[in-house]
């Protein structure tokens, strides 16, 4: 075979499986996907990896009224006291659901 078919051939069957790690991603990850969508290559496979249970209200994704305030909701990491952080998400998550139930 030629070595410039040979190339060509090679570039037409070339697959790319592309690995995304994620965590609770929101819109970054819509923008992640779209750039993926815009390359050349066409021959190319995605696989999410999405460590996340809950979306950035703390909505667990499987429920539309299931929503978490815990450990859980803070990406691994070695840091020992999330006190704070806990109690800044269950702030967070007060005033998102005053808003959506219509509570003031």
């Amino acid at each position: 075979m030629d070595k410039d078919l040979a190339v060509l051939s090679l570039k037409n069957s070339l697959k790319v499986s592309i690995i995304l790690p994620t965590y609770n991603a929101g819109d970054a990850l819509l923008l992640a996907v779209e750039s993926i969508r815009q390359q050349t290559l066409r021959e190319w496979e995605l696989i999410l990896l999405d460590d996340g249970i809950c979306d950035m209200n703390l909505k667990v994704y499987a429920f539309s009224n299931v929503y978490i305030c815990d450990g859980s909701a803070i990406p691994a990491s070695g840091y020992s006291n999330t006190g704070l952080t806990i109690a800044a998400l269950a702030v967070r998550l007060a005033d998102h659901l005053k808003g959506r139930y219509g509570f003031e």
